[in-house]
């Protein structure tokens, strides 16, 4: 059967795409699409996205596992269910490059993607707090799609938080020397 919902989730990533690519060009001083890293910098987003690649498929196991059986039904759709892998393979990602130093390139400007974080953040928060008031969160017992949203706020509030941390300690460690 034909779905309308899928076709609309489709149109909204291939939207979210072109806008990100127009968004990433705003982000870097040169005005290009491609950020700019060092060899370092490089070697580490490599490794990340190796730690981010091992936890998608970790958890995604792990799901495999819960649900095969008929008698574990998930209280989450199945949208909500696999998509919180990408949410975890991302903040993994993220993580381990802002610890390590790769995350921001040579051409970030910093500032403009700081307030774009916080718009996000907010908006997502705002999308989830309207299903939450009209009761679109649990619907039968089960957490809906909008709780995505939700999870969005979470992940990019915890990389405002890392990055505000990180900046925090790396101009601690050079007022030290």
């Amino acid at each position: 059967m034909f779905e309308w919902k899928s076709v609309g989730l489709a149109v909204g990533i291939m939207v979210g795409i072109i806008l990100a690519i127009i968004i990433v060009k705003a982000f870097n001083k040169d005005g290009k699409f491609k950020t700019k890293y060092d060899e370092m910098q490089l070697k580490i987003r490599g490794r990340a996205y190796m730690f981010a690649f091992w936890t998608i498929v970790i958890y995604e196991a792990l799901m495999c596992v819960l649900t095969a059986s008929e008698t574990m039904v998930l209280p989450v759709t199945n949208f909500v269910l696999h998509f919180t892998a990408v949410i975890a393979g991302v903040l993994v990602q993220v993580t381990y490059c802002i610890w390590k130093g790769a995350y921001i390139g040579l051409n970030t400007h910093a500032g403009r993607f700081s307030v774009f974080c916080i718009l996000i953040a907010l908006l997502n928060m705002a999308i989830g707090i309207i299903a939450v008031t009209q009761g679109e969160m649990f619907v039968d017992g089960k957490l809906q799609d909008p709780f995505i949203n939700l999870l969005i706020t979470g992940l990019f509030i915890v990389i405002g938080v890392e990055l505000l941390i990180k900046q925090f300690t790396d101009r601690a460690a050079a007022e030290k020397e």
